[in-house]
């Protein structure tokens, strides 16, 4: 059996390509060209002014946070985590409290 040559090939796909790209003229204009789905919004301006309101709310909320934060914040950790260097290797272990020994008194 005798293998098509490479520009038999190219032929062919160049054929079906035409075909196709033939077939999409004919079928007229397609979704590229379709409106676009209603979101809601009558026109650009309307989704526009939403759009600019909704910035309006949120540069008020981050002026609100700027404010707490240049005030300064309290914080109390309840719970840390062990404290490892970065250099340092890890520990496959857990950490141990040792009991803190205290002298008698020799009175």
């Amino acid at each position: 059996m005798k293998t098509p040559a490479p520009r038999t090939y190219a032929n062919a796909a160049l054929t079906v390509i035409a075909v196709l790209l033939g077939a999409n003229l004919l079928a007229g204009p397609g979704r590229a060209n379709a409106e676009p789905p209603y979101n809601g919004m009558a026109n650009d301006l309307e989704q526009r002014q939403v759009m600019i309101g909704q910035l309006k709310e949120i540069e008020s909320r981050m002026g609100r946070i700027e404010a707490v934060l240049s005030k300064g914040l309290n914080v109390r950790v309840t719970e840390m985590p062990p404290v490892r260097m970065a250099n340092e290797p890890e520990r496959t272990e857990r950490a141990v409290e040792k009991p803190v020994v205290r002298p008698a008194d020799g009175h």
